[in-house]
C-alpha cells in the first residue's frame, strides 16, 4: 500500500477514534450519534492537513483513493443496516448522495477553518468548526455541553499539530 494512503487512512482512524473517544467518556448517547458524519469530518480534517502540509492546491492520487475508501465505507455501513439486499442501481444513487454530501460538507468545513484561521480574536481556534461538525453529526443540539465543545477543539488543534 502507498505509505501517503497508508498514512492517511491511519490519520483517519486516529480522529474518528478520537471523537467517538470524547463523546463515549460522557453519558452522551441520547444525543444520537451519526456515525457517518463523524467519518465525514474526519475524512475532512485529515484532507485538510495533508494538503496544508503539503502544500497542496491539487488532489494526490493518494487523497483521492483515501477519499474513495471512505465513500465505500460509509455505503457499506448504510447497506448493511438495510433490511433488503440493494441492487446495483441502488448502490449507485447511494453513492452519488454520500459524494454529494462529503463535497458540501468539504466546502462548508472548508471556509470556516480558513476563517478561523485568519481569526485573531479569542475565540478558540477550531470552535466554529466543532459547532458545524457537531450540528451535522448529532441528532440533539449540544446547548448545554460547552465543555465537550472546549474539549474537542483543544483535540483538533493537538491532533492537526501531529499530522
Amino acid at each position: 500500500m502507498d505509505n501517503e494512503l497508508k498514512q492517511l487512512r491511519h490519520n483517519y482512524q486516529l480522529i474518528l477514534d478520537n471523537l467517538a473517544d470524547s463523546f463515549n467518556q460522557r453519558d452522551m448517547d441520547s444525543f444520537g450519534f451519526k456515525i457517518n458524519e463523524f467519518s465525514v469530518f474526519s475524512s475532512f480534517l485529515v484532507a485538510a492537513a495533508f494538503l496544508g502540509k503539503n502544500n497542496q492546491q491539487k488532489v494526490s492520487p493518494a487523497l483521492e483513493e483515501f477519499h474513495k475508501s471512505i465513500i465505500v465505507s460509509i455505503v457499506d455501513r448504510i447497506t448493511a443496516d438495510s433490511a433488503d439486499e440493494p441492487d446495483r442501481e441502488q448502490i449507485d444513487k447511494l453513492t452519488t448522495s454520500v459524494q454529494e454530501i462529503m463535497t458540501s460538507r468539504y466546502a462548508e468545513y472548508s471556509g470556516i477553518l480558513r476563517a478561523e484561521t485568519k481569526r485573531h480574536d479569542a475565540l478558540s481556534p477550531f470552535s466554529l468548526l466543532v459547532d458545524s461538525f457537531l450540528s451535522h453529526g448529532l441528532d440533539q443540539p449540544l446547548d448545554t455541553h460547552e465543555d465537550i465543545r472546549l474539549e474537542l477543539a483543544n483535540s483538533l488543534r493537538a491532533i492537526m499539530g501531529k499530522m
